[in-house]
């Protein structure tokens, strides 16, 4: 489910909560029961060190993933590249060829 948070100015007639915490994960200030208990949790956890090592690593490894992911996506891309620009001047080869026998047998 998604969301647009940025939305929670137009959310005036609809339910108290739900715009104070779409307001919350625009602007991250507290104004409800609900997004003070998250804020405080969220800086519970913030200081809580085992756990941001935790958070930190799993965030270095995602990061990692991606960086890798996007490496090889890449070097595919260059192959199958390469191979199409083969397949091309192969096929301009060709052209070539038939436009010069052409040619002979014009003259």
């Amino acid at each position: 489910m998604y969301y647009n948070a940025r939305a929670w100015k137009a959310q005036s007639g609809q339910d108290a909560e739900v715009r104070a915490f779409l307001k919350f994960l625009a602007t991250r200030k507290a104004e409800s029961k609900l997004t003070g208990e998250i804020m405080e949790a969220v800086l519970q956890a913030r200081r809580n060190e085992p756990w941001r090592k935790e958070f930190m690593h799993a965030r270095e490894l995602r990061e990692r993933g991606r960086k890798e992911g996007y490496e090889e996506g890449y070097e595919e891309g260059l192959a199958i590249a390469q191979a199409q620009l083969e397949k091309e001047r192969e096929r301009i080869e060709e052209l070539e060829a038939r436009i010069a026998e052409l040619e002979r047998r014009q003259n």
